[in-house]
């Protein structure tokens, strides 16, 4: 979709925008929402007249958690064994 098609879709959904806005809808999920940036999502917010709340803005999407491998327990004893050899090997200056 370009970009004017994207601004004519946002400007239909004004109301909508707003409303959810108010309610307490995110400025980072509404851009994911209308496939636009944050800045352009709050440069909008802003020209239609809305407060942008404190922090909001700045706030950060919440990033997941990285994969944990799930380690058996043969692995972890030799983890543990090789641990401790470089320990005794290791010179403390």
């Amino acid at each position: 979709m370009s970009c004017t098609l994207k601004g004519i879709r946002i400007n239909e959904d004004k109301d909508s925008i707003i409303d959810r806005y108010n309610y307490g809808v995110g400025i980072h999920a509404l851009a994911d929402d209308y496939d636009i940036k944050i800045d352009t999502m709050c440069r909008r917010l802003k020209m239609w007249g809305v407060k942008i709340k404190r922090g909001d803005y700045k706030r950060r999407r919440e990033v997941p958690k990285p994969f944990k491998m799930k380690k058996s327990s043969e692995l972890l004893s030799r983890i543990a064994v090789n641990t401790m050899i470089n320990n005794l090997k290791i010179k403390y200056y």
